[in-house]
This record gives structure tokens, sequence and C-alpha cells, in this order.
């Protein structure tokens, strides 16, 4: 039988994993926010919450923009 000795390496650490997920997420909701791409959502849900939602997607993206970019 072989010993074999194992490390594990972990190339990203938890907060570039979270920053990747989190601007996974923030697109996504800014990217189906938009008013044009649902125009037959909007007669169900209101136009203000919908662009409420793309506005704070776009903040989110810019602090994750700038976190990364202090995080290096």
């Amino acid at each position: 039988m072989t010993n074999r000795n194992t490390t594990e390496i972990t190339v990203w650490d938890l907060w570039v994993r979270l920053f990747h997920w989190s601007l996974v997420i923030a697109f996504t909701l800014a990217y189906f926010s938009q008013g044009e791409l649902f125009e037959d959502l909007l007669e169900n849900v209101d136009g203000a919450l919908l662009q409420t939602i793309h506005v704070w997607s776009g903040y989110a993206i810019v602090g994750l923009l700038i976190f990364r970019l202090i995080w290096g």
C-alpha cells in the first residue's frame, strides 16, 4: 500500500469566490429587470419595482468591482 501525501491547494480564496457569484447574481438581476426585455411582465409587475431592482443591481456591480480592485 502506498502512502500518498495530498494537500488541497485553494486557487481562489473565499472572498474572490463570493465576489464572482455575487457579480453573477447582480448581473442576472440587472439583465432580467430591464423593461424592454419583459414587456408582458410589466403588466403584472410595477415598472417602478423593476427599475429599482435594475438600479440597485447596477450599484451592487459597481460596489463589487471597487471591492475587487481593492482586494487585488
